[in-house]
């Protein structure tokens, strides 16, 4: 016969302390109470690191306004856009439509005093399709948008970069007194983000 102390598959833990004269039912209680703690500080620490900010998670707009403006985009049915703008600029939803003869839905996104209206063509055909290669500004009509905002551009556009966003040169325009961030969204339609004067001249 095994001796008491030894672990086997004939005796298991509890007789083993039965065995030594110790009340099984009091040092399960113990037991239990050692993992009871150890599952607690473990939500606790779940619950702590799920607080903390995920910077990926916040857009570089959080804390910057948009002045009055409209602006409309066309795309195919299956362009992602609509998220693009909500992730990285922080646009709301305003409402969904579709056209009466089905051919085209839309989506309109607001952010402050700007309003975005994206329209989905079951149809389209690109600009680039007449000539593979040619560039927004080698075309006629729309070139780019603008949007107002009070953000700082040099660290509006390092925040962008951060985030994969192709933002491009800041420019300043003297006679307007005004600065110029160029950024392009992933369909390649071109926008200034426009600062008054937020860089100090040289």
């Amino acid at each position: 016969m095994p001796k008491a102390d030894e672990l086997s598959t004939e005796y298991g833990i509890i007789d083993i302390f039965a065995n030594r004269g110790l009340n099984p039912t009091v040092l399960h209680i113990s037991m239990n109470r050692k993992y009871f703690v150890s599952l607690i500080f473990l939500v606790i620490g779940f619950i702590c690191f799920s607080q903390i900010p995920n910077k990926k998670s916040q857009n570089c707009f959080s804390k910057l306004e948009f002045e009055s403006g409209f602006i409309a985009i066309t795309t195919s049915k299956d362009s992602d856009l609509a998220n693009w703008y909500r992730q990285n600029f922080g646009m709301e939803q305003v409402k969904e439509f579709t056209s009466a003869n089905g051919n085209s839905s839309g989506i309109i996104l607001r952010k402050d005093k700007f309003v975005l209206e994206i329209l989905f063509r079951n149809k389209l055909i690109e600009r680039k399709q007449f000539r593979p290669g040619a560039q927004n500004e080698e075309w006629d009509g729309l070139l780019k948008f603008g949007v107002y905002t009070n953000a700082d551009l040099l660290v509006l556009k390092q925040c962008l970069l951060e985030r994969g966003v192709n933002a491009g040169r800041i420019f300043r325009d003297d006679e307007l007194g005004e600065d110029l961030l160029l950024v392009k969204d992933p369909e390649g339609n071109m926008m200034e983000l426009i600062s008054r004067s937020s860089i100090p001249q040289r």
